[in-house]
């Protein structure tokens, strides 16, 4: 028997004995066509056969990371990333994917240590100086990003860098009622104290929201809704979308099949516009229709971003039908934000506005408005939000509760 024939014997022998042996590297081969040709499910059954035999082979897993976050299983992905980081904390592609994750779960503040960690290792890697501009952007460190975007010009000159101007925008509760990392579901309710012997009022509710990618969402909910002692549901449904860099639209409608005291139907517009130097103006027009009357509100605001605040002014002009004339009211608020996605903030408000006084009554009246709100993520899946005001309606009553509500993000 010649070595050549003896070493094909053995070859074989050895696949005999444990068959996946000799598959292992046509899965692997498999794995990566399929996730050339974005077959995410294909790729990931391949993987798992070649991973089975070899869990430490640090390139299966890379792939393996990147195909959980292009199918948008971000927790998966970054907990490989994670591993793969334990075993090589220098490694600067594994540090640019979890920071690419990070940024996709709205975490920019998680994301910005990882690529300056990753920088220091390879400074000369254009991608990882573009993720850090966007995630200092959306961090609102707008100063710390045009210094990062400086040194970035300098290494690289004939990269076009001005993109990132002006920077992406996370959005905030002026334009979307719910913020999550990708979507999520809320349930939640409400209770009210009134003065004047006028009955409690009370809510619970449902509701969802889903992105689809920056600044296009879809958002619903429903509430069963308790005031001078009837009941109505409300139903709501409302969707954002980009209509260019600097323009956000927004659309929302509202159905309430008993309207007792709440309106028939509702619908809004809203628009958003992004200016420079964190400054935003907003623009909204709302029409309900009640049972007797019908009202028009229309609201101008702008808001400016700085560091981990929000502050905003906004103009609400409203219509009552049998009105001889509009009425002016004034909001103002002050918003801090901290951690990635929590944040806690007050708004005071005041003027004369459209009030409700019972079924089928609306009158205008002089108003004064007190709240705190907020929301805080006790774990990456679970947070609780929460609005807790005071509300004086005129001479007619004031009223004054909380909202509390368990969000659920997946």
């Amino acid at each position: 028997m010649t070595c050549k024939y003896a070493v094909v014997v053995l070859i074989a022998c050895l696949a005999t004995v444990n068959p996946a042996l000799g598959n292992e590297t046509t899965a692997r081969q498999r794995a990566m066509t399929a996730a050339d040709r974005q077959q995410w499910d294909e790729a990931r059954i391949q993987l798992d056969i070649w991973l089975r035999e070899r869990p430490d082979d640090a390139e299966a897993l890379f792939l393996l990371a990147r195909i959980l976050s292009w199918q948008g299983k971000y927790d998966q992905s970054a907990a490989t990333y994670e591993a793969l980081l334990h075993k090589y904390p220098d490694n600067a592609d594994y540090l640019l994917g979890l920071a690419q994750v990070r940024f996709w779960q709205n975490l920019p503040r998680q994301a910005i240590p990882l690529l300056n960690q990753a920088i220091k290792i390879a400074p000369q890697y254009q991608a990882i100086w573009e993720l850090l501009i966007r995630n200092l952007y959306a961090a609102n460190e707008r100063e710390l990003a045009e210094k990062t975007q400086r040194e970035a010009t300098a290494l690289f000159p004939h990269a076009n860098w001005q993109q990132f101007s002006p920077p992406p925008v996370i959005e905030k509760p002026a334009l979307l009622p719910m913020q999550s990392t990708h979507s999520n579901f809320e349930t939640g309710g409400s209770y009210e104290n009134l003065d004047r012997n006028f009955a409690s009022w009370n809510s619970a509710y449902i509701g969802g929201f889903r992105s689809f990618g920056q600044r296009s969402n879809i958002y619903g909910r429903a509430s069963q809704v308790q005031r001078f002692d009837m009941q109505d549901v409300a139903i709501m449904a409302g969707l954002t979308r980009p209509l260019t860099e600097r323009w956000t639209l927004g659309l929302e409608a509202d159905y309430n099949p008993a309207h007792h005291f709440l309106p028939q139907w509702a619908l809004q517009g809203s628009a958003h516009y992004k200016m420079d130097y964190g400054f935003g103006a907003l623009f909204n027009f709302r029409h309900a229709g009640y049972s007797l009357l019908d009202t028009d509100t229309g609201s101008i605001g702008l808001e400016r971003y700085w560091g981990d605040f929000r502050i905003a002014y906004t103009l609400y002009i409203s219509q009552l039908q049998s009105a001889p004339e509009p009425t002016f009211s004034h909001l103002g608020q002050i918003a801090y934000f901290y951690g990635d996605r929590n944040q806690i903030g007050i708004a005071i408000g005041g003027g004369q506005q459209v009030m409700l006084l019972g079924p089928g009554r609306l009158i205008n009246a002089n108003v004064e408005s007190y709240a705190v709100h907020g929301q805080h993520w006790v774990t990456p899946k679970w947070a609780l939000v929460y609005d807790i005001g005071l509300n004086v309606q005129g001479t007619a009553y004031s009223r004054y509760g909380a909202t509390f509500g368990v969000r659920y993000a997946f």
